[in-house]
């Protein structure tokens, strides 16, 4: 990885705990992670972001 460049990720918690849902952005493009916990999987499908 001679020519990597840094890049800054955005976290967010939904709910505000990071053992719950996370949305994670690369600020400098249109890339999108969710990370779902098994237990949350009932309450994600109501996010835009899961749809």
């Amino acid at each position: 990885m001679k020519n990597a460049r840094p890049k800054t990720v955005q976290v967010f918690l939904p709910d505000g705990n990071a053992k719950g849902i996370r949305i994670a952005e690369l600020t400098s493009r249109t890339v999108q992670a969710v990370q779902i916990p098994r237990q949350k999987l009932s309450v994600a499908e109501e996010r835009k972001e899961v749809r």
